[in-house]
């Protein structure tokens, strides 16, 4: 007889304006102060939602009284604050006391339907996109919108499982940055913003109509490849071409020697790069000696120095990480921004209580 099924956590979410929330009282710890927060309780039709407000697990473990708060719907802003210990009745349960329904060892962590979800998702894009052409409305709203497109998508992918469980490692590292970026949108320029929007819509597209199996985001494969192109290399080729001069590092235009991927000044692919630095390799060629820095125009000192460096940073990312700051660099994100975004993404994660095992395979 097959085991009754876990009932589906609720997943409920709500922007958090910190200008709302009061600070904590004397004697409650602090913890870190959510940017989004989530009803971790079972599905449920009605009633308030419950989630964890201020994550005091960043300050040393299980805590004994975390903050958290409730809601009962939208706009953000609408909590109230509750300072509670944790549930007596298991001892795994990580949900508040006399919370409802079951404990959360009892609870799929899948989240369950929301039939709204999509069209908020939608509404949000839409929103954004107002936003980028100048014509929509303030930066409240398009935070709201950052959140929504964002942390939206996220649950509609927790909500399908067998989506989410099959995404590899890169194009759950993009999903995760899109969450970890989504507080910067309404500063970001209009490519900015249009970058973030056919990012996000792409996720989307992983449950639109048509067979599911082997589903993968735009050129996710490709990055794989060209990001075991580039660890491949020696580690002088490796800063080439991580420091972004690639005009300075290619033969000019015209040579025989200039790969096929790069035909003219000013249209240099980064996997055009990869694939000269590879053949260049293989033939015991190394990069252009470095110029002193005064001289304008070639391979300097310290492009060597910024490339060796991206290539460090490069190297302690997790390997999906790896491949999402490659695929970003691959679309025309310089490889300074690419990873120093990737870091800023990883840090912002943790408002939105998602912890990432960092290792370096």
């Amino acid at each position: 007889m097959m085991p009754p099924a876990k009932p589906l956590t609720c997943g409920a979410r709500i922007r958090v304006e910190p200008r709302l929330i009061p600070a904590p009282g004397p004697g409650t710890p602090g913890g870190l102060l959510r940017s989004s927060v989530q009803c971790r309780t079972a599905a449920h039709g009605h009633g308030p939602h419950w989630g964890v407000l201020r994550d005091t697990a960043w300050t040393g473990g299980r805590p004994g009284w975390p903050t958290w708060t409730s809601w009962t719907g939208r706009p953000a802003g609408l909590l109230s604050v509750h300072v509670l210990p944790f549930c007596p009745h298991t001892p795994a349960c990580s949900l508040a006391a006399d919370h409802p329904g079951v404990c959360s060892p009892l609870l799929d962590p899948a989240l369950s339907t929301d039939p709204g979800r999509t069209v908020e998702i939608d509404q949000a894009l839409k929103t954004l996109t107002a936003h980028a052409q100048g014509s929509g409305g303030g930066t409240d709203e398009a935070a709201q919108a950052a959140h929504d497109a964002a942390l939206l998508t996220w649950d509609e992918l927790r909500a399908r499982p067998r989506i989410l469980d099959a995404l590899p490692e890169g194009d759950l590292a993009t999903v995760h940055r899109l969450i970890g970026r989504s507080g910067s949108v309404p500063v970001l320029d209009e490519a900015g913003v249009r970058t973030f929007l056919r990012e996000v819509t792409e996720v989307t597209r992983l449950w639109g109509p048509g067979p599911r199996d082997g589903r993968r985001l735009t050129h996710g494969q490709a990055a794989e490849f060209w990001l075991g192109v580039l660890t491949g290399l020696p580690p002088d080729w490796q800063a080439a071409a991580l420091s972004g001069r690639y005009e300075q590092i290619l033969p000019p235009p015209g040579s025989p020697q200039r790969p096929s991927l790069a035909e003219g000044p000013g249209c240099v692919p980064f996997h055009g790069v990869l694939q000269y630095a590879r053949r260049q390799t293989a033939a015991g060629h190394h990069p252009p000696s470095p110029v002193p820095h005064h001289e304008h125009g070639g391979y300097r000192e310290e492009d060597r120095t910024l490339g060796a460096d991206l290539a460090t940073r490069l190297a302690a990312l997790p390997y999906g990480w790896r491949a999402d700051a490659v695929r970003r660099i691959a679309y025309g994100t310089t490889p300074l921004d690419a990873l120093s975004e990737a870091a800023q993404a990883v840090n912002a994660l943790r408002h939105h209580g998602i912890r990432l095992a960092w290792n370096r395979t």
